[in-house]
């Protein structure tokens, strides 16, 4: 699909077909989020982790990669909990006058869920100082966006001396396509994240080295 995007980028008509490589761009950028390699890498990172997983937050681009990422995640024994904005929003009796989505907050804060899985829902007006893991699996080159979600885990709270973010970014595997919007969005967010990050000297490396 880059190829299809620069050619017409570069062609004579590119004016007129504005609106395709558009388009084509949002195609591309949902192939990336949901990119089938990241669930693999998932458990690698899964594996790697020093255990009990706690507090942990998932952010997925979609339902299909969502469940991929549940069922990882069962692999562990870990206890997990979908979060999509499906979740009542209205107060119940049975959750103690909280809604289903407080209640699902409240019972990960509290520690008796290891992992929230969420798509976009965590992202704004959502206060969760316990969290000290997250793994993005889909993100986007919304700079909002990110700095919310790293937000979202350096809030502070007693005990929590550092919080572990972990992107999973996607590059083409052909180096001429380096210079597509692909790797400029995912260079663009890796160092804002990592700008306050106890190894950015090693991720500025990496990057020099792409």
């Amino acid at each position: 699909m880059t190829k299809i995007i620069n050619a017409m980028v570069h062609s004579k008509n590119a004016e007129e077909l504005k609106k395709k490589i558009n388009d084509l761009r949002i195609e591309r950028a949902k192939i990336v989020k949901s990119a089938v390699s990241k669930i693999p890498e998932l458990r690698r990172l899964i594996q790697l982790m020093n255990k009990p997983i706690k507090h942990m937050l998932i952010y997925c681009a979609d339902e299909s990669q969502l469940d991929a990422a549940l069922e990882i995640l069962n692999e562990f024994s870990l206890s997990v909990q979908k979060i999509t904005g499906q979740e009542g929003s209205a107060p119940q009796p049975m959750y103690g006058g909280l809604s289903e989505r407080q209640h699902l907050i409240k019972t990960f804060a509290d520690g008796k869920l290891d992992v929230l899985l969420a798509i976009r829902c965590l992202d704004e007006g959502v206060d969760i100082p316990e969290a000290k893991t997250s793994i993005i699996l889909a993100s986007s080159g919304n700079t909002k966006e990110f700095i919310q979600r790293r937000g979202r885990l350096m809030r502070p709270y007693p005990g929590k001396v550092l919080a572990n973010i972990y992107d999973l970014c996607v590059l083409p595997e052909d180096p001429a396509h380096r210079i597509s919007g692909i790797w400029e969005n995912e260079k663009s967010r890796i160092l804002e994240y990592s700008e306050d990050a106890l190894n950015f000297d090693t991720i500025k490396s990496l990057i020099a080295r792409m």
